[in-house]
């Protein structure tokens, strides 16, 4: 914990959308193929694909948007560093 509230990032929320109850392994195939990608590649669309696509997650998770925003609103910070980096950074 940091402070007094908990890090909710991450946390499970038993919600009944199909991203529920879809199996664990069919969750994190995509995410390594996000994450391999991302590695191998300098382009400002695929982040924009990738941050549309997770935009697109979120919302058919059916999660609230006052938890969503509750949930990164600690990273935001990190969480601009790691977008912008890869691609201002390296791209010299």
């Amino acid at each position: 914990m940091i402070g007094s509230t908990p890090m909710l990032l991450g946390h499970y929320r038993p919600l009944d959308s199909s991203l529920h109850h879809l199996d664990a392994r069919s969750k994190l195939a995509p995410v390594l193929v996000v994450m391999i990608l991302g590695l191998l590649t300098d382009s400002l669309l695929f982040y924009v694909v990738v941050l549309a696509g997770l935009v697109g997650g979120l919302l058919a998770s059916v999660c609230t948007v006052r938890v969503i925003a509750g949930n990164f609103n600690r990273f935001s910070c990190w969480l601009a560093i790691t977008f912008f980096l890869p691609y201002h950074v390296f791209r010299s």
